[in-house]
């Protein structure tokens, strides 16, 4: 992973937030469909069974 050189702002501050909240929700939302695609699967199998 590359580091990248910002300085020390309250706009860069206020950018790297939203990117930071942005990214957050985004990672949780594939969190969810990964679960709820493994919750799908298991009852497939329990299904199959």
């Amino acid at each position: 992973m590359s580091t990248v050189q910002v300085p020390p702002t309250r706009m860069n501050l206020t950018v790297y937030k939203a990117k930071r909240v942005a990214a957050k929700k985004g990672f949780d939302l594939l969190k969810k469909k990964a679960d709820a695609l493994k919750m799908r699967f298991q009852a497939m199998l329990r299904e199959i069974h």
